[in-house]
């Protein structure tokens, strides 16, 4: 494995791994303005993949972000409506996806809604934060199975050091009663905490069949759209800024480039080959950070089954 590290940025690791992407289909959800998506897509580009296709949940920000790149001869870049907060746009989205591409060769999974104030329902009435950055992925993934082991894919899933905040009796009660034991950042926890575990649940499952799967936290981020979402009260809460907005000097921050490499590198560094289902964090394998639970097979197997018959149900 090359040696990236903590200030790695997606520039740097692509071009080192330019020949396991040069030619490949690579789809990437979350491509919108000001994303991780978007940089992964911009860095992703430049190293002439064959097919590459992007997701969002509007044909307008996908648009704002194709706009934006420069693209070589002989890529072909998709547009995909994919609205993960419901799985009826997730199953036409992997229909279009189908259509397109006899396999897929990394499916890079960075979308997702952080810290959702009130307790809220997707389109298929389940917890929003679980239906975006888990549940929405996981059907996806299902859907296009075949098309990944076809193309001996690897997997990746975007998690957080807010993992650490789940409760994992979570899965017991996804309503968390009605709305009524809901907290925004115990249910993001809950989330990203599913995205490690869906990982290696993948492992587990299609790991026999040639499929790799990651997850990987692309660290703090404080210029993306996704975390100016989040109020400056809440970061101050939580030691990251003081009352002016300044940054503490204990938190150790990244650019955009800098916290995409970790999933570019978990997609296409071949040295990876002989691990699957593992967590990767400043573009190398590590459990520093890691809430043991989250890779607990119980836990693993527990959601899989929920989120599969969640996904069914709304067939």
């Amino acid at each position: 494995m090359a040696p990236f590290d903590f200030h790695t940025t997606s520039d740097t690791a692509s071009n080192a791994l330019k020949a396991t992407i040069v030619g490949k289909t690579i789809v990437i959800t979350g491509v919108s303005p000001n994303s991780l998506g978007a940089d992964t897509a911009r860095s992703i580009v430049a190293q002439k993949p064959a097919q590459l296709i992007l997701a969002s949940q509007t044909e307008t920000k996908l648009q704002e972000v194709i706009k934006s790149l420069e693209i070589p001869e002989g890529t072909t870049v998709r547009p995909l409506v994919l609205d993960l907060a419901s799985l009826e746009s997730v199953r036409r989205a992997a229909k279009e996806v189908s259509d397109h591409a006899t396999s897929i060769n990394a499916l890079i999974c960075t979308a997702g809604v952080m810290a959702v104030p009130s307790y809220s329902q997707s389109k298929d009435g389940i917890e929003l934060q679980f239906a975006v950055n888990h549940l929405g992925h996981f059907s996806f993934v299902n859907l296009l199975i075949e098309k990944l082991i076809a193309g001996n894919a690897t997997v990746v899933t975007y998690t957080s050091e807010a993992h650490t905040r789940a409760n994992p009796t979570f899965l017991d009660d996804l309503t968390y009663d009605n709305g009524k034991d809901y907290e925004k950042w115990t249910a993001y926890g809950n989330s990203k905490l599913c995205n490690i575990a869906h990982a290696a649940g993948l492992a587990k499952r299609y790991g026999p069949r040639g499929l790799r799967a990651f997850s990987v936290d692309p660290g703090i981020i404080v210029t993306t759209a996704l975390t100016r979402s989040v109020p400056q009260e809440d970061f101050i809460a939580m030691g990251w800024v003081d009352a002016n907005g300044n940054l503490s000097s204990t938190i150790k921050t990244k650019t955009s480039a800098e916290g995409s490499s970790t999933g570019i590198i978990a997609a296409f560094d071949r040295s990876l080959s002989n691990e699957n289902g593992i967590f990767l964090a400043d573009g190398s394998l590590t459990e520093d950070g890691l809430l043991p639970t989250a890779v607990e097979p119980g836990l693993v197997d527990k959601l899989w089954k929920i989120s599969d018959e969640l996904a069914n149900k709304s067939l």
